[in-house]
């Protein structure tokens, strides 16, 4: 890849450290998509021995239960991945486990305490005066963890959740310009 991987963008420091098999792949975000386009009968009872579908931490929790793969399980994938970005942290880091997640973790931290869950670099890179980083981040996390609900129909559609970014990111750069003047 020319502008390297996923990983070294979000998480620099730790590049050295990465575990091939515990990372993101392109390939988890489209699933249902990509493999619904060819036969549906024939992928589906393929499914029933493949298992687990997806990278762990990033797969929708339905596809550990058999589920089956649809639009909803890329946009839990979505909502981690978003969850990761503005965090630091990865699904698979060593503080989570058993039922503390990545999402619980960012759950338990909003509104009240977001800066204490946001990653620094998101922070020295967002916070300028009269900047609502707060504000925004809140927004962002609020995004992602609709994105990965439980239940897959309580989930965001992605144009729902682009709707919400763009107003977000719109907030942003309105806030950031009037910080400057």
């Amino acid at each position: 890849m020319p502008n390297g991987s996923l990983d070294m963008w979000l998480h620099p420091d730790e590049v050295e450290e990465i575990h091939e098999d515990l990372t993101a792949h392109v390939s988890d975000f489209g699933l249902a998509q990509i493999l619904l386009k060819f036969d549906q009968e024939y992928f589906l009872n393929q499914l029933s021995s493949a298992g687990v579908r997806g990278t762990i931490g990033y797969a929708a929790p339905e596809y550990g239960m058999g589920g089956q793969v649809s639009t909803h399980g890329d946009m839990y994938s979505f909502g981690i991945l978003l969850l990761e970005m503005f965090s630091g942290k990865r699904p698979t880091n060593e503080l989570f486990g058993g039922n503390f997640t990545l999402y619980s973790y960012i759950e338990s931290a909003l509104p009240g305490r977001v800066l204490d869950v946001a990653d620094e670099a998101v922070l020295h890179n967002g916070l300028r005066i009269g900047f609502p980083v707060a504000d925004c981040l809140k927004l962002v996390f609020e995004v992602g963890l609709r994105c990965c609900e439980e239940y897959p129909v309580n989930r965001l559609a992605m144009g729902e959740a682009l709707k919400e970014l763009i107003t977000i990111r719109e907030k942003f750069f309105r806030s950031k310009r009037r910080a400057r003047h």
